[in-house]
């Protein structure tokens, strides 16, 4: 073997060093989080309703406020997302459906949503749940 050869495959190894040397070494990535938000209601604001999100990857729950509205986020969720808003008067509970792409959506509960929710479950809302 040629000291050229031998020069040039120790310059490609240790260039193949190098590379391997060079991926990661920062901060981890962050897990991607999926963030729903909006409000639940029904003419007046459901307060205190507990709004779960049933999603294709992850689930999460959060308590609506005062004015009905609330936020969530799911480590590492993915849409769409069946959400239910059960009021804290145990009153029957309303659906949604949180449809898209990227890290948030927006998802109001109300008895339209609720209404639409049944038309794509084609029958009772709580079967997608």
């Amino acid at each position: 073997m040629g000291v050229i050869q031998r020069r040039g495959r120790a310059t490609a190894w240790a260039l193949g060093m190098v590379l391997l040397g060079c991926g990661g070494g920062g901060e981890p990535e962050e897990a991607a989080r999926l963030r729903l938000s909006g409000t639940a209601a029904t003419g007046l604001a459901l307060a205190q309703a507990q709004i779960t999100a049933k999603c294709q990857r992850g689930q999460g729950s959060a308590t609506s406020l005062a004015d009905g509205s609330y936020s969530l986020q799911i480590p590492e969720g993915g849409l769409p997302c069946v959400l239910r808003a059960q009021p804290a008067d145990g009153s029957a509970a309303l659906y949604s459906l949180a449809v898209g792409e990227g890290g948030q959506a927006v998802a109001n509960l109300t008895p339209l949503s609720d209404w639409v929710t049944v038309r794509v479950a084609r029958g009772e809302a709580s079967g997608l749940f």
